[in-house]
């Protein structure tokens, strides 16, 4: 053989042999105990989710083996992260304890996750860009901000999700374009408000709980464009200002529809500004001020 052939043979094989150790791994693996100058494996786990994440290939999975506090991420891409039975943490200051600025096609979902704010963060999650964002088993603590911040037209899927203690909002729709979300069996606790609907924000709340918000429990609010938020078998109490409320500020209504739900113990029960609406289904036990301005008939 030439030595031209040989040493070009003796190049391909070398780029053979190195491509698996540049791949990135469909599934990879952080431990309080681990190393991000690891691989990420099973056996050689990394230790924060930045330091799995750019070792995870997209569509791919970071799973936490044990409890820890994994640090702040940022999420470019579509990905799964799972905290595990224990349910991982990631404790911030100063910051976003995620940020979300994935592709339009891009799905993203956040698993057993535990976020905490020590001293002044700005939002727990912040939801900049993706197709669709799921939330599934996500506490979220003391953040001086939102809870979660969705600032685009992604579809919201949240589950099992507690907000506590925001400085403002627990759930903020916030997309500029039209978006969806669909919230399910979550509490939103000592926020200033609870979940808030915005200019083209459509929402559906089932089997979820505020209370305890200085502000409203549940809120649709619209300046130039509608904002509507369906509640389904839901409770708000112990709300300083309202249970729920539709604001419209202009001339766009802010839609509330109320199915089975409870509004007790609030400042008010319902409150609407402007041409804002709350329309019931009539079968709503509600105490204290306020009315909704409309019926709507069950089929």
């Amino acid at each position: 053989m030439k030595r031209s052939g040989f040493l070009a043979l003796v190049g391909s094989l070398g780029l053979i042999i190195s491509t698996p150790a540049l791949a990135q791994a469909t599934r990879t693996w952080i431990s309080g105990v681990g190393d991000d100058a690891n691989p990420c494996s099973r056996t050689a786990p990394c230790k924060t989710f930045a330091g799995a994440i750019s070792k995870t290939a997209p569509s791919g999975e970071i799973d936490a083996l044990d409890p820890g506090g994994f640090g702040q991420v940022t999420i470019t891409k579509a990905i799964t992260i799972d905290g595990g039975p224990n349910a991982g943490g990631i404790v911030t200051s100063g910051t976003t304890g995620i940020t979300i600025a994935a592709g339009t096609s891009d799905i993203v979902t956040l698993r057993n996750l535990r976020l905490y704010c020590v001293g002044t963060c700005l939002s727990g999650i912040q939801i900049n860009s993706a197709k669709a964002v799921h939330l599934q088993n996500i506490d979220i603590s003391g953040f001086t901000n939102h809870g979660v911040n969705l600032t685009s037209a992604t579809t919201l899927y949240a589950d099992l999700t507690t907000v506590r203690e925001s400085g403002q909002n627990g759930i903020n729709l916030e997309p500029g374009a039209i978006s969806f979300a669909s919230i399910t069996n979550s509490r939103f606790e000592a926020n200033t408000n609870g979940v808030v609907a915005n200019d083209f924000a459509k929402a559906t709340v089932s089997n979820s709980h505020a209370s305890g918000n200085s502000g409203v429990g549940f809120l649709a609010q619209s300046n130039a464009f509608p904002a509507t938020l369906n509640l389904i078998n839901c409770d708000a109490a112990f709300n300083t200002m309202a249970g729920v409320q539709a604001l419209s500020a202009g001339s766009a209504i802010a839609t509330v529809r109320l199915s089975d739900t409870s509004l007790t113990s609030n400042g008010a029960a319902i409150a609407t500004t402007g041409v804002g609406a709350v329309l019931s289904f009539q079968d709503n036990p509600i105490t204290g001020i306020g009315t909704p301005t409309g019926t709507l008939s069950l089929q």
